[in-house]
Formats: C-alpha cells, sequence, structure tokens
C-alpha cells in the first residue's frame, strides 16, 4: 500500500509536522513575488528550503508578470498547482524567465523557446546514470542524483530528469538499454544450430605405401 503523503496547504500557522512535497530542494523567492511572504511559508511548511541568494538556489520563484526575470525564473504556480495535485510539478513548465540551453555543438540555430524534448541519448544518458547508482545503493527519488547529473547536462533541469525517469524511464526503460542489459545467451552445445555451418572436409584415408620411403604422393585425383 503507498503512504499517504503530507500536504500542507494553510499558512496561518506553523504546522506541528511538515510535509516532505519539497524536501531536499533549495528555493529563492524573489523580493517583488506577490504573496511572498505565504509562498515562504508554502515551501518551508512542506519541507523545502529557502536560501538568500539565487546563486545557492536549485528553483528562482518569480512573479511571471514581471519583465525583469532572472535567467530560468519560475513562476510562483510551480507551488500552488504542486501543493494542490500533492505532485512536485516539473520546473520546465512554469520557466518564465530567459532560458538557458544548451546548443548542438556546431548549431547556428537559436535556441528555441518552451520545454527541451528528450532525446534517445537523453534517456539511454538518464537511464544509466540511474541503474549505475542505484547499484551502488543510492536513492533513486531523491533529488541529489538528479542534481549532478543536471551539473554533467544541464540540458534538463534536475527536476525533468527525476520526473522523467520515476514517470517514464522507470517504468518503461529504452529498448536500447535493454538489449544492453539483457544480451541472448548462447545456445546450449548441443543444439544442432549451434554448430558451425562450414563443416571441415572429411579427409580421403591415404592408402599405405608399399614403395620406397622417397616415393612422393601422387597429385592426380
Amino acid at each position: 500500500m503507498s503512504k499517504t503523503r503530507l500536504i500542507v496547504t494553510t499558512t496561518n500557522a506553523e504546522p506541528p509536522l511538515k510535509g516532505d512535497l519539497f524536501a531536499g530542494t533549495k528555493f529563492w523567492v524573489a523580493q517583488r513575488c506577490p504573496s511572498r511572504q505565504d509562498y515562504i511559508k508554502k515551501i518551508t511548511y512542506n519541507g523545502g528550503t529557502i536560501v538568500p541568494l539565487e546563486k545557492q538556489a536549485d528553483i528562482l520563484i518569480v512573479d511571471y508578470l514581471r519583465k525583469d526575470l532572472p535567467v530560468n525564473g519560475v513562476s510562483y504556480r510551480l507551488i500552488d498547482d504542486s501543493l494542490k495535485d500533492a505532485e512536485f510539478k516539473d520546473v520546465d513548465d512554469y520557466i518564465c524567465g530567459p532560458r538557458h540551453h544548451v546548443r548542438d555543438v556546431g548549431s547556428m540555430k537559436p535556441a528555441r523557446a518552451g520545454r527541451t524534448p528528450f532525446t534517445t541519448e537523453d534517456d539511454l544518458q538518464l537511464y544509466k546514470w540511474v541503474k549505475d547508482a542505484e547499484n551502488q545503493g543510492a536513492r533513486i527519488k531523491g533529488n541529489e542524483l538528479y542534481k549532478q547529473l543536471e551539473q554533467k547536462n544541464p540540458r534538463h533541469s534536475f527536476q525533468s530528469w527525476r520526473d522523467r525517469y520515476l514517470k517514464v524511464l522507470s517504468i518503461k526503460p529504452p529498448s536500447s538499454a535493454l538489449v544492453d542489459a539483457n544480451p541472448p545467451l548462447s545456445p546450449p552445445t548441443s543444439d544442432p544450430q549451434a554448430a558451425p555451418q562450414n563443416f571441415p572436409r572429411p579427409r580421403n584415408k591415404r592408402p599405405r605405401s608399399t614403395g620406397s620411403v622417397n616415393e612422393k604422393p601422387s597429385l592426380s585425383q
């Protein structure tokens, strides 16, 4: 039976027990964010941490209606929607500030706005990253594992990496990963199909020579 997640939505008073929806995630909340103190409480009451500097944060919460937004600024709607659905939403869906993109090497095309799609290479990298960590005993549902991956490949936010694995790849691994992880077994040696296809030709039994020891074999057939 799945464990019911504790979600704290009221900000009137500090709750006796805090939720863990935002646990392990550091937030910076802009000074001009509407109802800033309420959002700070919503974050901390649900396990998140508030930091004073942008560079210390995993997520920058901002007012999406403003023009002077920081790079990768995230709308405060992320907090509201996550609490409403009791699910930490994908950060990429709420980015409203200028995006930090990684372009393909040699590409002259400008980065496109909007959500960055996952490629086959992304899926393979993510799947291998998580499986390697899991084999070493790491927690795969936390944030730290995906934050480290984001440092290596900032094409997606750590939250997007995490959502992609938990909601997609953990259920349906990439096909190439399955092939690599489960190579076909070698057929048993008793199986006639396993025998070589090019059989050696049988040797003609050489008749016993009755001549001298210096006699050479005949080359005629």
